[in-house]
């Protein structure tokens, strides 16, 4: 009867697009209350078809969950994994560097299931009972220290783009070295890989890189006419002083493949960048205020004077070059080519309508430097000539510690000079002679202490008798 009532008072009182809508939800809610209560997991259980990392635990207690997960994921995941590349391979071990799964955080995930927002969205979850909605994907403890180890492991697998070159024989013709594509690893790409696998029998790794091509290929030089040698240089060194051996060593690889396009400027410091610990230069003496001092960097200064010289003998125009405060002991005088980085460079111009490739590097005790493109330059020396030399000049401090009248150098100096240097171009047995320019080697003082004390005679015996 009371229902009967409900019914008539809905139909009378209420519009039928309300009564609609008070149904519905009166169904939903009825549905939902009976699907919870159908649908419901024993208490402290997991919901069923319930999966963590691909496993099963539905039904299961956390603390089955737990044992469960510790037994199967702890000891896979501990597994070594191969990652192999181009050229190398190697193996990381997840438990050397904390990585674990977090059985703790999918414990507690896995629980949450189905008992999470108001009764009808938890019946509507029970209801739809597909794996998919219920699969927990691994998680893990270490994280960071597997991007760590990645990022360590990239230094063995990248390499740089090496751009084409030469060679030359000793008859002067070029013999072309191909170039090759450098390798940059994708280290998110590599990342998902290496966690990909950590559940999987299978636990191999081919790392993900991405090919970057050199800006020098050998199509492009041959397309630019490097064929011959236009000018070459060569200095000397001692290699027996390995850190200015070092330095030459690294500052000829970053000159050697630079080109030049007719009419563009070459800087040294530019193309070489500074002289700094973490590229590897080392302590070395270098000329400062007229001494030689120990610094980074010491010796590049021949990698600039030996471009210089071959330069020169490509008559090429030079826009910028120094010298030392003292004479160059590898290059005769007036020949070099002092550079300090972002203070004093060496740049000259390519004023020819050919390309200029420079070719740079050690051999032995030889620093070596060439110019080449596409016409040899005339055969030309280079000739210095001292105008005069200046004397040594005289300075003196004065000492009292030291007896009157008495000398010592404390500094040995150093004569100076003005010298003037010489292009000199042979044709058909005939010279033609061009002043490059005129150098001046400031001469160093002798320095030298001067004793002022003066002597007093000794107090006569009969004094100090009648004293007494």
């Amino acid at each position: 009867m009371a229902t009967a009532r409900v019914s008539r008072y809905i139909t009378n009182r209420i519009p039928e697009r309300s009564q609609l809508i008070i149904l519905f939800t009166l169904l939903f809610f009825i549905l939902g209350v009976a699907l919870s209560v159908r649908l419901a997991a024993p208490a402290g259980h997991v919901l069923p078809s319930v999966r963590i990392a691909g496993i099963s635990v539905g039904g299961m207690q956390p603390a089955e969950v737990a044992q469960l997960l510790e037994t199967k994921l702890s000891r896979q995941i501990s597994n070594p994994i191969r990652l192999r590349w181009d050229g190398g391979s190697e193996f990381i071990y997840p438990s050397d560097i904390g990585l674990e799964p977090d059985i703790d955080a999918m414990v507690t995930q896995a629980m949450q299931v189905g008992r999470q927002g108001g009764l009808l969205h938890r019946a509507l979850t029970r209801l739809l009972r597909k794996e998919e909605w219920y699969h927990i994907p691994l998680q893990l403890e270490g994280e960071e220290n597997l991007r760590d180890l990645l990022n360590r492991l990239r230094a063995k697998i990248d390499r740089p783009p090496v751009n084409a070159g030469f060679t030359v024989s000793a008859d002067g013709n070029l013999r072309p070295i191909p170039e090759k594509a450098g390798l940059l690893t994708d280290i998110d790409r590599l990342y998902q890989l290496v966690i990909g696998v950590l559940t999987e029998s299978e636990r191999t790794v081919t790392v993900p890189v991405e090919f970057t091509e050199p800006e020098v290929t050998h199509s492009k030089l041959q397309a630019l006419g490097i064929r011959t040698v236009v000018a070459s240089a060569e200095t000397t060194f001692d290699p027996s002083n390995f850190n200015r051996t070092e330095n030459l060593r690294i500052g000829a690889k970053a000159l050697d493949g630079a080109v030049l396009a007719p009419g563009e400027m070459f800087s040294f410091n530019k193309r070489v960048g500074p002289r700094a610990e973490h590229l590897g230069y080392k302590e070395a003496p270098v000329v400062i205020d007229g001494e030689l001092v120990p610094d980074i960097g010491g010796g590049i200064c021949q990698v600039s004077t030996t471009l210089y010289h071959a330069v020169l003998k490509a008559g090429l125009q030079v826009n910028a070059r120094s010298p030392h405060s003292i004479p160059s002991t590898y290059v005769p005088l007036g020949l070099d080519a002092a550079v300090v980085y972002d203070y004093t460079d060496f740049r000259f111009t390519n004023n020819t309508e050919q390309y200029l490739y420079i070719s740079a590097w050690l051999d032995d005790d030889t620093m070596h430097v060439m110019l080449l493109g596409l016409h040899p330059a005339p055969k030309t020396r280079l000739v210095s000539n001292i105008e005069e030399v200046l004397p040594i000049p005289k300075q003196e401090i004065l000492d009292p510690e030291l007896p009157l009248g008495m000398r010592v150098v404390e500094k040995e100096g150093a004569k100076g000079y003005i010298v003037t240097t010489w292009r000199v171009i042979e044709d058909n047995g005939r010279e033609q002679w061009q002043k490059i320019t005129s150098t001046t080697y400031k001469p160093r003082p002798e320095v030298q202490r001067v004793g002022t004390a003066i002597e007093r005679p000794p107090t006569p015996v009969s004094a100090v008798s009648q004293s007494l």
